[in-house]
């Protein structure tokens, strides 16, 4: 298994610059909506962070009818967006609701890791977002 996304709920700061530098690497355009992470607000307390835990043996892909979400070799789970038909089968497969289907999607979005850079970790200026590897993430 390769590298992970962590999130510390105790540093993040609900300024949600991590959803919209996810949207705008992917797709180019500042929307949270289109992220692969999400973060909740949870006020007073801490919010929490939704996004793929890059799954061993994820529940997703095998649910997928046309085989939109394959597993790279570093272990990243990956969607290919011109085969995604946003039937939803993954989301309903995923125990973790870390696939996302916004309504009126033409596709899922969910973290594929920006291919090992981790973009979203680089945006968070409180170091919320962290990468972690396989033994930290397990």
């Amino acid at each position: 298994m390769g590298t992970k996304l962590a999130f510390d709920p105790q540093a993040c700061t609900e300024c949600r610059t991590c959803e919209l530098t996810c949207s705008f690497a992917h797709l180019e355009v500042f929307n949270r909506a289109k992220s692969g992470i999400r973060i909740t607000p949870a006020w007073p307390g801490n919010p929490s962070a939704c996004f793929c835990l890059q799954c061993e043996k994820p529940d997703c892909v095998e649910a997928c009818p046309v085989e939109a979400l394959s597993v790279s070799s570093e272990g990243t789970v990956l969607l290919d967006a011109d085969l995604c038909t946003a039937c939803g089968a993954c989301v309903s497969a995923c125990p973790f609701n870390a696939i996302f289907l916004p309504d009126g999607a033409e596709r899922v979005f969910k973290c594929d890791t920006c291919l090992g850079r981790f973009e979203c970790v680089s945006a968070c200026t409180t170091g919320a977002l962290s990468v972690v590897g396989p033994e930290e993430g397990e």
